[in-house]
């Protein structure tokens, strides 16, 4: 794939709860934490960011054991949704987009706001 024509559709400050298709250049600033799911599959969460905020990103599988702080990632069909009252950008499903490391340490970011650290409650419509 040509570096030249990855174009993002979205700012990690523009996503919102359930937000599809997404494409977005993001830095890896800071490894979360990981786990195995029941089905034996590993999620790995870092705090990713570009230069207009940050959010958290689940990724699944075996990519994280490629990827580490300070990567520069270029996201291809990537998703949103609530988890735990948060906005979590969720690594595209197998089949349904690519994550492909592009650089090293040189991307502009900001850590507010951390759009994950907002409190994301239902709204209710009933006023």
């Amino acid at each position: 794939m040509d570096m030249n024509n990855l174009k993002a559709n979205k700012k990690v400050a523009e996503i919102k709860d359930g937000d599809k298709n997404i494409d977005i250049k993001v830095i890896l600033i800071k490894f979360l934490g990981s786990f195995n799911l029941k089905n034996g599959k590993k999620i790995t969460t870092f705090l990713v960011g570009d230069e207009s905020g940050s959010i958290y990103c689940n990724f699944f599988d075996n990519v994280s054991n490629f990827i580490k702080e300070g990567d520069i990632l270029f996201i291809t069909g990537a998703y949103s949704s609530i988890f735990d009252n948060r906005i979590v950008l969720y690594q595209p499903k197998a089949g349904f987009g690519n994550v492909m490391k592009i650089g090293e340490f040189f991307l502009i970011f900001s850590l507010k706001p951390n759009i994950s650290e907002q409190i994301n409650l239902p709204q209710n419509n009933n006023n």
